[in-house]
C-alpha cells in the first residue's frame, strides 16, 4: 500500500512530478519553493511520515506546520505537481526513502517525472564550462550525460509510438529538447553533489511500471543561489507548463527575506554580510 497521506482533494494523474533532489547549496529546494510561490500551489498530503529524514518542523506563511519530510504541493487546475523535502535523507533509511518516492510515483499515473538536482561547478570539465545546465534521460534511448546551452530531453524508450505522440502534444515544448546521443557515459551519470538523484534515477529505471522521467541538474558554488534557482524554476515552467504560466512573473516566499539574515550588501541579499556569500 501506498504510504501516502492527502491533506485535502487533488488530482495527480495525467501531471508532471518535480522531484528535487537534496544537493549542493539547496538549489532545488529553492527552486521548488519559488515554483511553489509562482504558481500558488498548496500542500495536498505528506508521503510516509517523515521517518526517513533527520526530523524538523516549523511554521509556514500560512500558520500551517511545515516539516522535513516528504510534503506534496498542487493545485487542481495547475499542470504541476511539486514535492518538497527540506530535511536530508537519513543515511540508514534511504532504501526506504526511494521505496516511498518510487511507490507515490508509479501508483498516480503521472504524465512525466522530473528530478531536480545541482553540481558542483569545481568538477566541471572543458566542455561543460561552456553550458550551465546538464541533462540526464533513461539508458535504452541513450546513457549520456549531455551538455547542452538549451535543455534536451529525450523521452523513455517503454512508451509506444502512441503513448510518445501523445506526450508530445502534452508536453510540447519537450519536442523541442529531443536530441541524438553523441558521446557514450554510463547510466546514471556520475553527478557530484547531487545527492540521491542516480539512485533515483536508477531505481525508476527498475520499476516494472516505469514513468517517463529525467534529470535536469544545475553547475553551481554554494552562496547566495536565488539566481540559480531562478534560472532553474524558469525552464521548467518554459519546458512543461503552458504558455499561460509562461508569463508569470516568479515570486520569491516570505521566508526568503531571512535567508541570509538581516540588513542587504552588495550582492542585494538581504543580509548584512551578504558580501560573505558572493
Amino acid at each position: 500500500m501506498v504510504a501516502y497521506y492527502p491533506s485535502g482533494p487533488s488530482t495527480l494523474r495525467n501531471k508532471v512530478l518535480i522531484v528535487p533532489a537534496v544537493s549542493l547549496a539547496n538549489l532545488p529546494q529553492l527552486a521548488a519553493d519559488l515554483l511553489i510561490t509562482t504558481l500558488g500551489l498548496s500542500r495536498t498530503g505528506f508521503i510516509g511520515r517523515g521517518e526517513t529524514v533527520i526530523p524538523l518542523s516549523g511554521v509556514g506563511e500560512r500558520g500551517e506546520i511545515l516539516t522535513g519530510g516528504l510534503e506534496v504541493y498542487g493545485r487542481e487546475d495547475s499542470e504541476l505537481v511539486v514535492i518538497q523535502q527540506r530535511s536530508p535523507t537519513l543515511k540508514a533509511k534511504k532504501d526506504a526513502h526511494l521505496s516511498l518516492l518510487s511507490d507515490f510515483i508509479t501508483s498516480n499515473d503521472f504524465a512525466f517525472v522530473l528530478i531536480l538536482a545541482s553540481l558542483d561547478a569545481s568538477d566541471r570539465d572543458d566542455e561543460s564550462l561552456q553550458h550551465a545546465y546538464v541533462t540526464a534521460q533513461s539508458p535504452e534511448i541513450s546513457p549520456e550525460l549531455y551538455y547542452s546551452t538549451y535543455h534536451r530531453y529525450i523521452i523513455p524508450p517503454n512508451l509506444s509510438s502512441s503513448d510518445k505522440a501523445s506526450l508530445t502534444k502534452r508536453l510540447p515544448n519537450l519536442a523541442s529538447r529531443m536530441t541524438t546521443p553523441t558521446a557514450h557515459q554510463p547510466y546514471p551519470p556520475f553527478l557530484p553533489y547531487a545527492g540521491l538523484t542516480r539512485r533515483i534515477l536508477t531505481t525508476l529505471q527498475k520499476d516494472t511500471d516505469k514513468v517517463p522521467h529525467a534529470a535536469l541538474a544545475y553547475w553551481c558554488s554554494e552562496g547566495d543561489n536565488r539566481a540559480d534557482a531562478h534560472a532553474l524554476a524558469a525552464e521548467v515552467l518554459e519546458v512543461f507548463t503552458s504558455a499561460g504560466d509562461l508569463k508569470l512573473e516568479l515570486k520569491e516566499p516570505k521566508s526568503w527575506e531571512g535567508l541570509f539574515g538581516p540588513g542587504e550588501g552588495w550582492t542585494g541579499a538581504t543580509a548584512r554580510d551578504a558580501v560573505l556569500y558572493g
